[in-house]
């Protein structure tokens, strides 16, 4: 095998290069068509195919494995009459035309998020189309769950309708040690948190 390097600014890569970025780090791959990959930490990526064909320029052919983390893919508007651009995961298989997505591994899962352009994803046995503002999951062996719209909670339980599970406890001002109480109450048929 070949030895892990810690990468610099303009660093060549080749098809099968493996991308790892560490805790607190990220990276920024930038392709010949003008295509960029914007790698966030904890994230494994490994260029399976970079090529287009050398003599009529008619083709272009990407292939990426992204085995862990998120990334941002950003796909150029193709240079050639023919552009297969692919992302494959542990769970499923993206084909990205021109556009602007985000691809995130979970434990056992997938999730493809589409800002602008259209993507297929493949999962099990099938495959579906999302479209701008839309997204999927596909989870290990299974078809891809229906486009959903782009919105996602950032909270758990924000609603607090488990109570405070998920919540903690904490001051902000570390020069005061005393403690705060916290807990949950109705107002106008909606439970908010309280101090």
């Amino acid at each position: 095998g070949r030895q892990e390097v810690n990468a610099g600014a303009h660093l060549s890569l080749n098809g099968g290069e493996l991308i790892r970025t560490a805790e607190g780090s990220e990276a920024l791959l930038s392709f010949y068509d003008g295509s960029n990959v914007h790698v966030w930490p904890n994230t494994t990526i490994r260029i399976e195919t970079a090529k287009s064909s050398a003599y009529q320029q008619s083709a272009t052919d990407f292939i990426l494995a992204q085995d862990t983390g998120h990334a941002r893919y950003e796909v150029a508007i193709p240079a050639t009459a023919s552009r297969h651009f692919e992302v494959q995961t542990p769970n499923a298989d993206a084909l990205l035309r021109d556009g602007s997505y985000k691809v995130e591994i979970g434990s056992n899962s997938t999730v493809v998020s589409v800002s602008n352009g259209s993507a297929t994803i493949s999962g099990g046995p099938s495959a579906i189309e999302i479209l701008t503002g839309e997204w999927t999951t596909v989870v290990n062996g299974m078809p891809p769950t229906p486009p959903a719209t782009d919105v996602h909670n950032l909270v758990d339980n924000g609603d607090f309708t488990t109570g405070l599970t998920g919540w903690r406890s904490g001051n902000r001002d570390a020069t005061n040690s005393t403690p705060g109480s916290v807990g949950v109450r109705r107002s106008e048929e909606r439970r908010v948190g309280k101090e």
